[in-house]
């Protein structure tokens, strides 16, 4: 009898859309962890290193705070009700997480050897401005900060939207203009490349 009992919370704990929400999020999440830890396995510290800036916005500091947002998505910490918050609406939100979790780690193949944990510029660094490159200057720190916003409409918590405002942006904000100060100082096109393409969003409205 107990273990038809279990059978049966099995079946519906299956059948459960929030069962399925959950697993394809955190999927998504722990393919990106995955993916930083091959990055670290195959380029950090395997080239020499011309340029280095140590950061304080390291990729270990990032991964506490996806840890926090762990925390509040649990524990359901400022959770939100809407009338707008449909099966539908949910269904895109999923899509465009997985979306971005794609590309976050397309893009780390495409970036390739110039990938660091800190910020460094290579002895055979490459200025790249082909694939997403063309369109934000940062898709790697882009993609996790949709990431944040579309985890946080998932499950309806303001406490991950302000995390992701007022902690998370700003420390990508800092991570990149770091980097974009020895880019500009490593490659004499960086300048116009940066006044063309914007740092997290596409370039929507054009110079007249």
């Amino acid at each position: 009898m107990n273990l038809n009992f279990s059978f049966n919370n099995i079946n519906v704990i299956i059948n459960s859309p929030i069962f399925w929400i959950n697993l394809i999020v955190w999927i998504c999440i722990l393919s990106l962890v995955i993916a930083v830890f091959v990055d670290f396995l195959l380029y950090d510290e395997k080239n020499i290193i011309k340029h280095k800036l140590k950061s304080r916005v390291a990729t270990w500091r990032m991964f506490i705070f996806f840890i926090i947002i762990y925390f509040v998505l649990k524990f359901r910490i400022w959770v939100y009700t809407i009338e707008i918050h449909q099966t539908s609406q949910i269904i895109i939100w999923i899509i465009i997480v997985i979306f971005s979790t794609f590309y976050n780690i397309l893009w780390r193949f495409h970036l390739s050897t110039n990938w660091a944990n800190n910020i460094k510029i290579y002895s055979d660094h490459s200025f790249i401005t082909t694939g997403p490159y063309r369109f934000v200057r940062h898709p790697l720190y882009a993609s996790l900060i949709w990431i944040n916003y579309w985890v946080a409409l998932i499950y309806s918590n303001w406490l991950v939207i302000v995390l992701a405002s007022f902690i998370f942006l700003p420390m990508m904000f800092y991570r990149a203009s770091q980097e974009e100060k020895l880019l500009i100082k490593n490659f004499s096109d960086y300048k116009k490349y940066k006044k063309n393409v914007w740092m997290f969003f596409p370039k929507i409205i054009k110079k007249w």
